[in-house]
C-alpha cells in the first residue's frame, strides 16, 4: 500500500486543475472558434497542454510516496571465544583448537541457510576476523558482552556460543554483562576442570615505585596455595640475577595466603630490577607463577614543593593533591603570614596570588636562594605586586573580573603536550582574572593563550620564562580546580589533568640538563606483550631536534644480538621491538652528532609470567550461571557436539521479517520527466504540423 504526503495542503489540486485548464482553454480559445480550423486537433492541443501543466503543478507540490518494504533477516549466531593464555593451563587444553574448528565447520554445515554466523576472539578487548593463538595476557569477559549488545542492538541475534574457562582479571562480573543481552539464549562451553591443583603462586609483590639512594624500602610478597599444608618453600629476592636475600616459609594449612615481608636497601642509582622467586615444591602443578618481577626507581633525593599563600583556595587543593600523587615530591604548604625565609632544600615554590606586605620579603629569599617559582595570579593580586614581581608582566587593571578560556599556543615547544591534554584544554571552563590592561615581554614562552568566544587573544594565561636567577612560571588566572572537574567529568579519571600539573612543575624544577641523548624503556614488559622503546635528543640550544639518526642494539641472556634503527614520531624518536621471548636484555643506542658519537645502554626484562598463569583451575559456576540466566545451557568441551542438537530443537531461533519504509520524492521518478517532456514535446510538433508558431 503507497501512501502520497505533502507539505502543501491537497486543497491546491483544485487550484491546479482550474489553473492549467484556464491557461490552456484561453491559449487555444480563437483557433477552437474559428470556422476554418479543425477543431477537434486543437481541442486535442489544449488537453495536452492542460495535462502537461497539471504534472507540473504536481511537481511544485513536492509530493512524497511512502510504501512499505518487508525484509527477512535470518538468525545472527555469534561465536565469543576467549582467547586468553589461561585457556592453556589445563589437561584439555591440547584439545580445545581442534574441538573448537571441527565444531565451527559442523554447525556451519548444519545450519549454513538458515543462520548468519559472527566470530569474535576475546582478550583485553575483541577481536575480528583473526584465528585462535590463545596468547592474550587478560581476560575481559564482560567487554565481549558489552560489545555484542552495542554492535547488534536491533539484530535478529538467534544465539550466543561462549566458550571460555570462566576466569577474568580485567572489567566487571561478565554474568551482570551478559544479562542484559535479553531475549538470546547464550550457551556457555567450560575449558578446564574445577579440580583444586597442588600449586603455590605468588599472588602479588607490593613494593615502592620509588625509593632513595642508601635507604631502606619495603618489599610484601603475596603468596597463594593449594593443597600444601605441612610443606614449606624459599622466598628468594634477586637483583639484576644477584642474590639479594631470602626466607624460609612454612605453609600450616591454616590459611591459604601468606605475607612475607622483606626490607631491601638501595645501593645503586637507577632503575632497578628485582626478580621474587618461590622454590618449587614436589608434584607442584605450574612453575610459571613461581616467579615475578618488579622494578624500583632509586633517587638520589626527593624534590621539595613549597606553596605559599595568604589564604585557603580550591586552586591550592587541586594542585597539591595531583603532586602528592608523585613519590618523587614532597610537599609543604605555609601561609606568607607564618614564612620566616628558610627555603633549604625547596626545588620550586608555588606563590599563589602574591598579596601581601610581605611579598617583597618573599621575593628577596626567593631571589637569594634561586628559586624557580610557579606565580598563580587571581583577581586578588594588585597592580603593584604584578608589575615588582619581574615577570615581564606590566598591567593597569579595573576592579571588575574577566572571564577567559585557555587556547593552545601553536608555538609551543618547552616540553611534549599529548594528543589527549591538546584535545582537552579547548574545553576548560574559564579563568577569572581583573579585566584591565596587560602588557606582556614577547621574549617568553606561552603555552596556553587567553580566549573570548572564538576569538584568541594576545595576552598569556601561561607561560614561561627567565630572570636572572632561576625559571618562572605564570598562571594568570584562578579557578583551575574547575579544570580538574571537567577532566572528571569527560574522562572519569584526572589523568590528563595531572599530566598538566606534572609537565607544568617538572619543567620548572629540573635544572637545564647537559644530556643531549635520552632512551626510554618500557618499565614492565610481560610475555606476548609487544615492547616500544623511545628516545629523545636535544640541540646545543636543548630543543628537541630529528636530525641524527640513532642506532639501537640489543641481546639477549644467551648473547644473541640485534641490530635496528629507530623512527621518527613528532619530535621524538621511536622503535617498536614487537613481541620478545622472556629474558634479560642489554641494549645500547648509538649516534652522531657534531662528529661526536654519543651512546646509552641499559637492560629491560620482558617476563615469563601474566595474570592469566594465576589460574589453575576454571570457573565453571560462573558459566552455568550465564547460560541459566539466558535460558540456555552449559556443555564441557567433551560433549559440545550437543549443542547442534540442542539448536535444532529450540524454537525461538527463526527468522524475522521487518517492515522498512521506503520514501521517494515525485521528481526522482525519470519517466514522470519523461512524460512531461513529452506532452510538450507532442503538443509542440502537432502545432508545427498546423502551422502555429
Amino acid at each position: 500500500m503507497v501512501h502520497v504526503f505533502s507539505d502543501i495542503s491537497f486543497g491546491w489540486l483544485s487550484l491546479i486543475i482550474v489553473l492549467s485548464l484556464l491557461m490552456s482553454f484561453f491559449l487555444y480559445f480563437k483557433e477552437i472558434r474559428r470556422e476554418s480550423s479543425n477543431k477537434k486537433v486543437f481541442i486535442f492541443l489544449s488537453v495536452l497542454r492542460a495535462l502537461s501543466l497539471f504534472l507540473v503543478g504536481l511537481l511544485l507540490m513536492t509530493l512524497v510516496f511512502k510504501r512499505l518494504d518487508y525484509r527477512v533477516q535470518k538468525p545472527l549466531f555469534i561465536s565469543l571465544l576467549d582467547n586468553s593464555s589461561s585457556m592453556l593451563n589445563y589437561k584439555d587444553s591440547n584439545e580445545v583448537l581442534s574441538t573448537l574448528t571441527n565444531f565451527d565447520e559442523k554447525i556451519k554445515n548444519k545450519f549454513g541457510d538458515r543462520f548468519e554466523f559472527e566470530t569474535f576472539l576475546l582478550g583485553e578487548k575483541i577481536i575480528e576476523n583473526d584465528s585462535l593463538n590463545f596468547k592474550e595476557i587478560s581476560s575481559n569477559l564482560s567487554y565481549g558482552f558489552d560489545f555484542i549488545k552495542e554492535s547488534y542492538y536491533n539484530d535478529n541475534i538467534g544465539g550466543i556460543l561462549f566458550v571460555s574457562d570462566g576466569n577474568y582479571n580485567i572489567g566487571s562480573n561478565p554474568l551482570i554483562s551478559s544479562s542484559k543481552i535479553i531475549n538470546t539464549p547464550i550457551f556457555t562451553v567450560g575449558v578446564g576442570d574445577t579440580v583444586d591443583k597442588v600449586d603455590q603462586l605468588i599472588k602479588n609483590v607490593v613494593s615502592n615505585k620509588v625509593a632513595f639512594f642508601k635507604n631502606d624500602f619495603p618489599v610484601k610478597v603475596l603468596i597463594e596455595t593449594n593443597k600444601l599444608y605441612g610443606r614449606k618453600t624459599e622466598v628468594v629476592i634477586f637483583n639484576n640475577g644477584k642474590k639479594v636475600t631470602s626466607k624460609e616459609v612454612v605453609y600450616s594449612g591454616k590459611d591459604d595466603l601468606y605475607e612475607v615481608d622483606f626490607v631491601l636497601n638501595a645501593k645503586e642509582v637507577g632503575v632497578q630490577y628485582y626478580t621474587v622467586e618461590l622454590q618449587a615444591v614436589e608434584n607442584e602443578f605450574s612453575l610459571k607463577n613461581n616467579i615475578q618481577n618488579f622494578n624500583v626507581e632509586v633517587l638520589e633525593s626527593r624534590n621539595k614543593v613549597l606553596f605559599l599563600f595568604d589564604a585557603p583556595h580550591p586552586d591550592i587543593s587541586a594542585l597539591k593533591n595531583e603532586l602528592e600523587k608523585d613519590e618523587k615530591v614532597e610537599v609543604e604548604t605555609s601561609f606568607t603570614s607564618d614564612f620566616e625565609g628558610g627555603l633549604k632544600d625547596v626545588n620550586l615554590i608555588i606563590w599563589h596570588e602574591p598579596r601581601s606586605m610581605i611579598s617583597s620579603f618573599i621575593q628577596k629569599k626567593i631571589e637569594e636562594n634561586k628559586i624557580p617559582v610557579l606565580y598563580m595570579l587571581g583577581a586578588n593580586t594588585t597592580n603593584t605586586i604584578v608589575n615588582k614581581l619581574n615577570i615581564g608582566l606590566k598591567v593597569g587593571l579595573t576592579s571588575q573580573n574577566d572571564f577567559n578560556q585557555p587556547v593552545l599556543s601553536d608555538d609551543f615547544q618547552l616540553f611534549y603536550i599529548s594528543e589527549g591534554l591538546s584535545a582537552l584544554i579547548p574545553s576548560f571552563p574559564p579563568l577569572v582574572s581583573r579585566f584591565g590592561r596587560v602588557e606582556f615581554n614577547s621574549m617568553f614562552s606561552v603555552m596556553l593563550n587567553q580566549r573570548l568566544g572564538d576569538v584568541t587573544k594576545k595576552e598569556p594565561m601561561l607561560y614561561f620564562g627567565k630572570n636572572s636567577f632561576a625559571k618562572f612560571g605564570v598562571l594568570y588566572g584562578e579557578g583551575i580546580w574547575r579544570w580538574k572537574i571537567e577532566d572528571y567529568r569527560l574522562n572519569k579519571t584526572n589523568d590528563l589533568f595531572n599530566e598538566l600539573i606534572q609537565k607544568v612543575t617538572q619543567y620548572l624544577m629540573v635544572k637545564k640538563s647537559t644530556n643531549q641523548f635520552n632512551v626510554i624503556t618500557p618499565e614492565e614488559i610481560k610475555r606476548n606483550e609487544d615492547v616500544l622503546v623511545r628516545a629523545e635528543f636535544y640541540d646545543e640550544a636543548f630543543n628537541l631536534t630529528t636530525k641524527p639518526i640513532i642506532d639501537f642494539e640489543y641481546k639477549n641472556e644467551e648473547g644473541l644480538k640485534y641490530l635496528s634503527t629507530f623512527s621518527v614520531e613528532d619530535n621524538s624518536y621511536v622503535l617498536p621491538l614487537g613481541d620478545l621471548p622472556p629474558g634479560k636484555y642489554e641494549w645500547k643506542a648509538s649516534t652522531v652528532y657534531n662528529a661526536k658519537q654519543k651512546i646509552k645502554k641499559g637492560m629491560f626484562v620482558v617476563s615469563d609470567v601474566s595474570p592469566e598463569d594465576f589460574f589453575t583451575k576454571s570457573n565453571h559456576t560462573l558459566l552455568k550461571g550465564i547460560a541459566k540466566v539466558s535460558n540456555a545451557n552449559f556443555y564441557t568441551l567433551k560433549d559440545i557436539d550437543r549443542l547442534v542438537l540442542d539448536i535444532e530443537n529450540r524454537k525461538d531461533i527463526a527468522a524475522v521479517s521487518y517492515e522498512e519504509p521506503k520514501f521517494s520524492k515525485l521528481i526522482d521518478f525519470l519517466w514522470f520527466l519523461i512524460l512531461i517532456i513529452f506532452l510538450f514535446t507532442l503538443e509542440w510538433f502537432v502545432r508545427r504540423r498546423v502551422g502555429l508558431q
